[in-house]
């Protein structure tokens, strides 16, 4: 039997495809959705999911958005933000991994991100087989859209060590989209906009529907955006409100940041349906009751910037799916942030009148059901097997050059699983091995983009030019992306699956890498033009240095020795990298052609 997955951040969802129809599976507890939750409860039992959500408030010891966490290096400046405000420690290891301290009968448990996920789905595989009467095998898992590849491995291996084959990665605003695709029964060709305010991400695609065929036309988001961002904002004010009040900072207070959570998520709900909501926790801190009231109207100017924010990310979408706002049919709210009254009304300002707003599945649900009809497609059944899906990379990934220039492999939406190919050769003489930097990123220069990793491939040595050697990058369906680089001289290969070995962007960044704006544009295409003429000037330069050294027997001392040091100090301007126009490289080669083409036209022995 394989089932869909949604691993959220706060809540997860299972659901199954039988009969041509899509159910969502209820826990022990009757609820269709299971807090992604573990804690040890008051007589040492480690508890995980609905069981751990109902004592949250009073066990000393819980672990909860470990999806913010996984596959993120402990000096992540993400994690970094997010660890005050939580009730739990995060340590790291030697190789600078996080792990999660809690406490069992006053001695530490230690938890990686990985096991705590891996346990989270083992008991959604358990519940799933209490209630179908069937040993569950497989499933396919969603993901956001912009999880990287090191995130993607370690939600992989996670459902491994739970007793799970995973079919495939899922991204989580393609699940949606191909829930609401076989929800609206097929209907004409048309637009969505998936926008998935979850609760510790945001995703948001452009799809194109066409019957069975589902294509993303551009995706974007925010792995670090979502409902926990708002519980946060609601705690920072109510720890500033209890520190005027009675000049005590709470943040290292592990209990009493727990019961702030929890009445601050309470609040959140309480605002999307009331206009006001009181909070009141007896006995917070040293016997001090704590009370606030919170209008909608102060909860809705805290959190404006944040949902502004996620509108930035859908004009942007847009722009790259090459549509205009009126050529949006429908927009699909998933995730359960998007019950706040105010988001529902910034969308509806954003677009045409006639767009719709489609709330047809659940917005807790719709990941899950879609993830649940892939399942589906990809274990054989016949009602589904016609679906077509297309995803895009969402970012262009590419190799460093030298000089820092990135040479583009993948463009940014590509279609995967796909396999691109580039021949590069040796920038320098005697080289015994080549290092090719992978990155991701939309500008010119590789400093401005992220790495993800790094292939070595040991190569014989030869002058400049003389080692050739082929990269292929290779991204499959689970958006896993694999680097091989094969030295063509020796047929030597190397294979590696790029890890992102930095941490994941921070929204300023993703703004950067992304920004349209004129001046990122023209120094870009500045760079790009000196570049090639530089790539122009060092080809030519060395190439006579080493047709110099051919012919030095026929050529008179003298002259050979002026020449030699003509060349030389040519290479030497170069090797620095001058920040003068195209143009100047093109009159110092001609000027240099003219001192140096002569004397080897003249030396036919050359040729």
């Amino acid at each position: 039997m394989s089932i869909g997955i949604d691993l959220g951040t706060t809540f997860s969802c299972v659901a199954y495809y039988q009969n041509g129809q899509v159910n969502i599976l209820e826990n022990e507890n009757g609820c269709r959705t299971t807090p992604s939750v573990l804690a040890v409860g008051e007589d040492g039992d480690l508890l995980i999911g609905q069981h751990a959500k109902d004592v949250i408030g009073k066990a000393t010891n819980s672990l909860f958005d470990v999806k913010r966490i996984i596959g993120r290096r402990y000096d992540d400046v993400l994690l970094q933000r997010d660890m005050p405000l939580w009730p739990f420690k995060v340590e790291k290891d030697d190789n600078g991994i996080p792990y999660l301290e809690i406490h069992k009968n006053e001695k530490p448990l230690k938890f990686s991100a990985v096991t705590v996920s891996s346990l989270i789905l083992r008991c959604l595989k358990y519940n799933a087989e209490r209630k179908l009467g069937l040993e569950v095998k497989s499933a396919v898992i969603t993901v956001p859209a912009y999880f990287n590849a090191t995130q993607r491995r370690a939600t992989e291996e996670a459902a491994e060590i739970a007793g799970l084959k995973v079919l495939r990665i899922l991204n989580e605003p393609t699940a949606a989209a191909i829930a609401y695709s076989l929800k609206g029964q097929r209907l004409s060709r048309r637009n969505i906009l998936i926008y998935d305010l979850g609760g510790g991400t945001f995703d948001v695609a452009a799809v194109n529907v066409d019957g069975p065929r589902i294509t993303v036309k551009a995706k974007g988001g925010d792995t670090h955006l979502g409902g926990q961002d708002i519980d946060n904002i609601i705690m920072i004010k109510m720890l500033e409100e209890f520190k005027n009040r009675h000049g005590i900072d709470l943040k290292g207070n592990y209990r009493a940041l727990k019961r702030i959570r929890k009445a601050a998520e309470v609040a959140k709900i309480t605002l999307s349906a009331s206009s006001v909501a009181r909070i009141e926790l007896e006995c917070l801190h040293l016997g001090i009751d704590f009370i606030m009231r919170i209008s909608r109207t102060d909860f809705e100017s805290w959190i404006e910037n944040l949902l502004m924010a996620t509108v930035i990310h859908v004009e942007r979408v847009i722009r790259e799916a090459n549509l205009k706002k009126s050529q949006i049919n429908e927009i699909v709210l998933v995730g359960g942030s998007t019950r706040i009254p105010i988001l529902k009304n910034i969308i509806k300002q954003s677009f045409e009148s006639n767009t719709r707003i489609c709330e047809s599945i659940h917005p807790d649900e719709a990941v899950a059901y879609g993830a649940a009809i892939m399942a589906a497609v990809l274990s054989g059944a016949e009602e589904v097997q016609d679906m077509r899906l297309i995803d895009v990379i969402p970012m262009s990934i590419g190799v460093q050059c030298n000089r820092d220039y990135m040479s583009v492999l993948i463009k940014k939406g590509t279609v995967f699983p796909c396999t691109k190919r580039k021949t590069f050769i040796n920038s320098d003489d005697f080289q015994t091995s080549i290092n090719v930097p992978v990155y991701e990123g939309e500008r010119v220069l590789c400093s401005h983009n992220r790495q993800l990793g790094e292939i070595s491939l040991p190569i014989q040595p030869k002058r400049r030019g003389e080692s050739v050697v082929d990269i292929t990058l290779e991204v499959d369906y689970n958006g896993i992306l694999q680097a091989t680089a094969l030295d063509l001289n020796t047929k030597k290969a190397i294979t590696t699956t790029i890890l992102y070995d930095c941490c994941t962007y921070t929204q300023p960044e993703i703004d950067e890498m992304t920004s349209q704006s004129e001046e990122d544009r023209i120094f870009d295409e500045h760079f790009k033009m000196r570049y090639k003429q530089l790539q122009k000037s060092e080809d030519m330069a060395y190439g006579y240095k080493h047709r110099l050294e051919k012919v030095k027997g026929s050529v008179e001392p003298g002259k050979f020795s002026n020449l030699m040091e003509t060349v030389e100090r040519e290479i030497s301007w170069l090797s620095v990298f001058p920040k003068v126009s195209p143009n100047e490289y093109m009159q110092r080669r001609r000027a240099l052609r003219l001192k140096v083409y002569p004397t080897l036209f003249i030396n036919l022995s050359f040729y």
